[in-house]
C-alpha cells in the first residue's frame, strides 16, 4: 500500500507526538522541537545527530522522507505484487470496494478455501474497517498537508522526494 508522502509526513509527526504507547524512538527528539512547523521540517529533511545529542535522545539520525520510504516504495512495482493506495481505500465507497476487490482478487486461489463468495468476503472486509478502534489511526484525510506543510514544507519536500510524488503519480511536475 502507498499513500502521499506528504500525507505520510504529517501522519507521523501527528502518530509520534500523540507517543499512545509511549515508546516510539523519535518523540524525544520531535518533543525537544519548539514547533510543528520545525518538526514537520524535520521528518522532511531527516537530521542526523551529534554524539552528545545521541547520548540525550538515544538515536543517531531520523531519516529525510525519501530515505524513510525508498526500501517501501521499492516494491511497488514488482511482479506478483497486489499494489493499492491509501487513497484508493478512503476516497469513497465505490473506489473502496473497488480496491479490496483487487485484493481478492489478487489472492483468490488461496482465499477461495474459505468457501465464500467474493461479495461475502468483501462485505466482511469491509465490515471490519473500524478506523475509531485503530491506534495508529488519526484522520485518515487525504490532502491533510494542504492544510500543514507551508511554503519552507513545500520547497523542501521538493527538493527531497518531489521526483516520488510525481513516479507514484501524486503530482504531474513540481509545480504544486
Amino acid at each position: 500500500m502507498s499513500r502521499d508522502l506528504r500525507d505520510v509526513v504529517v501522519s507521523l509527526v501527528h502518530f509520534i507526538m500523540l507517543n499512545k504507547w509511549g515508546n516510539h524512538l523519535w518523540t524525544p527528539y520531535l518533543t525537544s522541537l519548539k514547533t510543528h512547523e520545525e518538526r514537520l521540517l524535520t521528518m522532511i529533511k531527516g537530521v542526523s545527530l551529534s554524539n552528545e545529542q545521541y547520548e540525550e535522545f538515544g538515536i543517531t539520525e531520523i531519516p529525510n522522507i525519501r530515505q524513510f520510504a525508498q526500501d517501501k516504495l521499492g516494491w511497488c512495482k514488482e511482479l506478483g505484487i497486489c499494489s493499492i493506495s491509501f487513497e484508493e481505500l478512503v476516497i469513497d465507497e465505490e473506489s473502496q470496494q473497488k480496491a479490496i476487490m483487487k485484493i481478492i482478487e489478487f489472492l483468490w486461489d488461496d482465499l477461495k478455501l474459505l468457501r465464500i463468495s467474493k461479495m461475502e468476503l468483501l462485505q466482511k472486509i469491509r465490515g471490519n474497517i473500524k478506523p475509531e478502534s485503530s491506534g495508529t489511526f488519526r484522520k485518515g484525510k487525504i490532502g491533510d498537508w494542504k492544510e500543514e506543510f507551508n511554503e519552507i514544507h513545500k520547497e523542501a519536500f521538493k527538493e527531497i522526494a518531489g521526483d516520488i510524488l510525481i513516479q507514484l503519480g501524486y503530482e504531474k511536475d513540481n509545480d504544486w
